[in-house]
């Protein structure tokens, strides 16, 4: 009887020195970290409750449990650029098939994991860099990019019920920043901008870069009739490649062929197509 309990001790204090083992094999010296500087963001009312999903403290995938956002939101920390991946996979899946991690550094020394999609950041943190460069905007314009989300933008505001519609290459005067979240907002970006329409409305809307441009993408010189069509994302005949990548955004694909006529290409988007011919809009198909 002493002796298995004896071996159980043994087995006890075994285990309690693999689990402090691993515990301290889980920090890292800040000071010395390398990697862009982060925080915790805040969530939108009642996300609390999910916690930051996409971040764990073992690289384990979804298995992991996600970090509680009471303890962690607000918390800094430095995440490195260099893709870890899950070595609990089997070794016959490929890398490129396998969960992909960030390994990050908090303020504390504690090591937790970043769960990438797509290979991007999760939304629920910001860069540091990424405010700085956003507080550089206040006071100047930025123009609306809706070629590249799904529907146009809007400013949303404290009311759900009151929000501003944008159009395509819209004008924009930068406020202020806004580091909090309404429980309405869509899209991408940690945090957002405060914006002013020409005609006066405020709104928010997202720091995101795929949202916007910080310089008037339509060259001076633009017929308004082109002008037009590329706020309404419309084409029209006689664009350019240029001019119809405003409006339309890139295609998905694009066939070309070469003769004697010169270069004709095919954008593909989806079921609509367009045609153009040594660099200028022949043509359109839309179908639905």
């Amino acid at each position: 009887m002493i002796g298995k309990t004896v071996l159980l001790l043994i087995v006890m204090l075994a285990g309690i020195a693999d689990f402090c083992l691993a515990k301290s094999s889980q920090t890292a010296d800040y000071s010395t970290a390398e990697g862009e500087e982060f925080v915790f963001a805040k969530t939108y009312p009642g996300g609390e409750k999910y916690g930051y999903q996409l971040w764990h403290k073992q690289l384990t995938g979804y298995r992991g449990t996600s970090l509680p956002y009471e303890e962690y939101v607000g918390r800094k920390g430095k995440i490195e650029t260099t893709i870890t991946y899950d070595p609990s996979q089997s070794r016959f899946i490929s890398e490129k098939s396998k969960s992909k991690f960030r390994k990050a550094v908090l303020e504390n020394g504690e090591v937790v994991y970043a769960y990438l999609v797509s290979n991007s950041l999760p939304d629920n943190i910001y860069l540091t860099e990424e405010v700085n460069r956003a507080r550089s905007l206040i006071g100047q314009k930025i123009w609306v990019n809706n070629s590249r989300v799904v529907g146009s933008q809007v400013l949303i505001t404290p009311d759900e019920n009151l929000s501003y519609p944008t159009y395509n290459a819209e004008p924009l005067t930068v406020v202020d920043i806004f580091m909090s979240v309404y429980g309405h907002s869509r899209g991408r970006g940690a945090f957002s901008m405060r914006v002013r329409k020409s005609s006066g409305e405020e709104g928010l809307i997202k720091f995101y870069d795929r949202y916007f441009y910080t310089s008037n993408p339509i060259p001076p010189g633009t017929s308004q009739k082109v002008r037009r069509a590329i706020e309404r994302q419309e084409v029209t005949m006689g664009m350019t490649k240029k001019e119809a990548v405003l409006s339309w955004g890139e295609p998905e694909k694009v066939n070309k062929s070469v003769g004697s006529w010169g270069v004709r290409e095919q954008w593909v988007y989806g079921y609509n197509y367009l045609y153009f011919k040594n660099g200028k809009l022949t043509s359109w198909q839309t179908t639905n």
